[in-house]
């Protein structure tokens, strides 16, 4: 009787989701301590015939692809060591273009998709800190799904099914940016050691 319970709640939750979900909005965020924040987004464009891209964007930090991808009216944000990078953007495994950039601590910087429908180009380009955070304010979340008039249920839900597997996913991401090389080994021990104490 309570594993049918648990699959109502389910069902019901899964119905609410579908229904009443958006993209998590921008949420601005402030540097690590000694690191830099980069913003990377994607505005909303449309061509002359009102058509909006259908394009998706791979990133690339010094040569290494990153797992998740960035499409239309999206925006992701990365900490990183200060260091010289190079930030490349792939469209369709075969155009790139590269933003090169000496990162500083405590300082943010907005990296913009334009995606020229017209032409079927892109260029990738650093904008000042006014014109990133206008544009990228109405952007959301890459890869994310916010619920609209959150549910009791929903909460049940996440704290009964997920707990177990969100500590293992924040791992798996922290093992991915180790991989990449943004994380050293001292720093994703000493993050691992955190998830799995919250």
């Amino acid at each position: 009787m309570k594993n049918i319970i648990k699959i109502v709640v389910i069902l019901l939750t899964l119905t609410l989701i579908t229904a009443c979900t958006s993209r998590v909005a921008f949420q601005a965020q402030k540097p690590l301590l000694n690191s830099a924040l980069v913003y990377i987004y994607l505005p909303i464009n449309t061509g002359e015939d009102d058509s909006v891209s259908a394009s998706i964007y791979n990133i690339k930090i010094n040569g290494k692809s990153i797992s998740s991808a960035i499409e239309s009216n999206e925006y992701m944000a990365f900490d990183m060591k200060t260091a010289e990078i190079t930030i490349s953007i792939v469209r369709g495994a075969i155009e790139s273009k590269s933003v090169t950039l000496n990162l500083k601590a405590s300082k943010t910087y907005y990296l913009k998709i334009e995606d020229n429908l017209e032409n079927n180009s892109f260029n990738f380009i650093e904008v000042d800190e006014n014109q990133g955070l206008r544009e990228i304010s109405k952007t959301g979340l890459s890869g994310s799904v916010a619920i609209e008039e959150n549910s009791i249920v929903t909460e049940i839900v996440e704290k009964e099914e997920n707990s177990k597997f969100s500590k293992i996913d924040e791992i798996k991401k922290a093992h991915i940016l180790k991989e990449q090389g943004i994380l050293t080994l001292e720093e994703f021990e000493k993050l691992k050691k955190e998830i799995l104490t919250k």
